[in-house]
C-alpha cells in the first residue's frame, strides 16, 4: 500500500489511539515509505494532530538525494559490496517543510595526513507541485582538523543529534537494538563534550531528552507500538 501512496504522490500518516493493539510495527512502513508521520495519541489529541498534518502539505514528490563524496570519505551503514562507498542515492519520494535526510561517514585517517580540507556535494532531484523537474546542488568544503576538542567544539548539535536519532531509528527498524542504543549513548557522550556555547548546551538538553525517552522504548517495548512511535 505504502508503495502504491508513493506512486501517486500521496502521503500517508497513521495516527493510533493509546492503549489499543494498533499494530503499528507494521503500518508504520507505509508512513516511511511516503514520508508520513506515524503518532500513537490520546482520543482528545486527534483533531489537534489532523490540524497540524494538514499544515504541513507536500512541497516536493519523486526526492532523490545523492551525495558524492572524495576516496578520503567512506559512506556507513549503506549495503554495498564495495568496501569503500563515496557515493550514495537516497530515495526521500515526498518532502515536505518538516523533511530531513542525513549521512554517516567515516575519514581515513591514513589518507587525511596531507589533506587539508575535504570536498562534498550534494545533488537534489525533485518535481515541484506545477508539475516541473528541478535539479538542485550544494557543493562545500570542510576543514580537516587533528584536534578532536576543535571539531567537536565546532559542531552544529542539532544536526548531530537529529541524525544519530534517525540513525538509530534506522538500526532499530532493522532489528539491531543494541546497536542503536550504542549510538545513542555515544552521541550523547560526545555532544556533552563539546557543548560549549549557550545555543550547543540547548541542544544537546533537547537530544538528551528525545534520546533517553528512545532508549526506554527500545529497552522496555522493542516491538511494541510505543516503540514505532518513538521511531518516527
Amino acid at each position: 500500500m505504502g508503495e502504491y501512496a508513493q506512486d501517486s504522490h500521496t502521503t500517508v500518516s497513521v495516527l493510533g489511539i493509546e492503549g489499543s493493539d494498533c499494530a503499528m510495527q507494521h503500518l508504520s512502513s507505509c508512513a516511511a515509505i511516503t514520508s508520513g508521520t506515524v503518532n500513537i495519541l490520546h482520543p482528545l489529541e486527534m483533531v489537534r494532530q489532523i490540524r497540524l498534518i494538514s499544515q504541513n502539505p507536500t512541497l516536493a514528490t519523486e526526492v532523490e538525494v545523492v551525495y558524492l563524496m572524495p576516496p578520503v570519505v567512506s559512506a556507513v551503514g549503506r549495503e554495498s559490496e564495495a568496501a569503500q562507498v563515496t557515493k550514495v542515492t537516497e530515495w526521500v519520494g515526498n518532502a515536505t517543510r518538516e523533511t530531513d535526510v542525513s549521512l554517516h561517514f567515516s575519514l581515513d585517517g591514513k589518507k587525511l595526513k596531507n589533506v587539508t580540507s575535504v570536498p562534498f556535494q550534494v545533488q537534489i532531484r525533485y518535481r515541484r507541485k506545477d508539475g516541473s523537474k528541478w535539479l538542485r546542488v550544494i557543493s562545500q568544503s570542510r576543514q580537516v582538523s587533528q584536534r578532536r576538542e576543535d571539531v567537536e567544539r565546532a559542531s552544529n548539535m542539532a544536526v548531530v543529534g537529529l541524525s544519530a536519532v534517525q540513525r538509530s531509528a534506522r538500526l532499530a527498524q532493522e532489528g539491531k537494538v543494541q546497536q542503536a542504543r550504542e549510538t545513542l549513548h555515544a552521541v550523547e557522550v560526545m555532544m556533552g563534550r563539546g557543548s560549549v556555547s549557550d545555543q550547543q548546551q540547548e541542544e544537546y538538553a533537547i537530544y538528551r531528552e528525545a534520546a533517553e525517552a528512545l532508549d526506554r522504548q527500545l529497552m522496555q517495548q522493542r516491538d511494541s507500538d510505543e516503540a514505532v512511535k518513538m521511531l518516527h
